[in-house]
């Protein structure tokens, strides 16, 4: 993660996928409080989803989806309880395919009580980021 930008909450934890596990952190960022981000190590590959999602499947355990996109909430003796992920695969406007992960359900409360203790659900602000948006687009228009 030394090329990626700095996180104020990351919890290292592994998905399982196709049959093995593999190592992920989840992240987030609160100058980006909407958002949180699945990377997966070493190849930091990622996904970026609304934490809205991971706190109605996590918390709520409420199936959720949204366009390349989807949590469901599951428990089963072998696994216990846990967050099944179907994301879309992307080029582009091509459709690659679905990858399902499996992610510990606890893992994931854990993480977001974290970056609530940092950010209220509901409480997210971008008002910095727009005025420095709105100072740029004026400083390219002088």
């Amino acid at each position: 993660m030394q090329d990626h930008r700095p996180f104020d909450v990351t919890v290292q934890c592994s998905v399982y996928h196709e049959g093995h596990h593999h190592p992920v952190v989840l992240a987030f960022d609160k100058e980006h409080p909407f958002a949180v981000e699945l990377i997966f190590m070493p190849e930091m590959a990622e996904y970026v989803f609304a934490r809205e999602l991971l706190f109605q499947a996590a918390i709520q355990g409420v199936p959720v989806g949204e366009m390349d996109i989807r949590i469901d909430p599951v428990y089963t003796a072998e696994r216990g309880s846990h967050l099944v992920f179907t994301v879309k695969d992307f080029e582009g406007e091509t459709f690659l395919g679905d990858h399902v992960l499996i992610l510990d359900r606890r893992t994931a409360q854990k993480f977001l009580y974290t970056t609530f203790d940092l950010v209220q659900l509901g409480e997210e602000d971008y008002s910095a980021q727009v005025d420095a948006f709105l100072q740029l687009m004026q400083a390219g228009t002088e």
